[in-house]
């Protein structure tokens, strides 16, 4: 087994493969701290990297365990305005989007909700959240479109009932 460090999180790992999903990604994964304003020890995630369907994607999960009491899985979807050949942040997008999420956590913390998974693949970040309900998103989910939808195809707002939370399950591997 090979060690690395996960470069910005200072956080040494060990490296193991895994299989998920309906084509059969395989990832490699790396646990780090996840560094922010108001960083709790609790908060661990899990660095996984890999292609899906012939794209690369980056996914970080939050170790937790699923909440039947958050049924409601809300995905906020930000496209890239510059993203590299690859479908990944360009410099332009690095930015915004680390100033996105921190406020998407906030804003979603605020409504009860939780995120749990970033998905970076094909020219989007999609920020994962569970929610007991999706009642905020009525008056919440035009301000967040209103922010970040300018020159970002693709940017939008979804909520829809998952109380076992596959969509986690699959990509954290719980």
């Amino acid at each position: 087994m090979n060690a690395r460090i996960c470069r910005g999180y200072g956080a040494t790992a060990a490296i193991t493969s895994l299989t998920f999903g309906p084509k059969h990604a395989t990832l490699v994964r790396m646990n780090f701290l996840r560094r922010r304003a108001g960083h709790r020890e609790s908060d661990v995630w899990t660095l996984a990297q890999g292609v899906i369907a012939g794209r690369r994607v980056l996914v970080r999960s939050k170790a937790v365990e699923p909440d039947r009491t958050r049924p409601v899985k809300v995905t906020i979807k930000i496209g890239l305005a510059e993203p590299d050949p690859n479908g990944w942040p360009g410099p332009a997008d690095l930015d915004l989007l680390a100033a996105a999420e921190e406020i998407l956590m906030a804003e979603l913390a605020e409504h009860g909700a939780e995120l749990v998974l970033v998905v970076t693949a094909n020219h989007a970040r999609e920020f994962i959240a569970y929610s007991s309900s999706h009642e905020c998103l009525e008056q919440w989910g035009p301000s967040v479109l209103s922010r970040w939808s300018d020159d970002r195809p693709g940017t939008g707002v979804d909520a829809v009932m998952e109380p076992d939370w596959a969509t986690y399950r699959v990509f954290a591997s719980r």
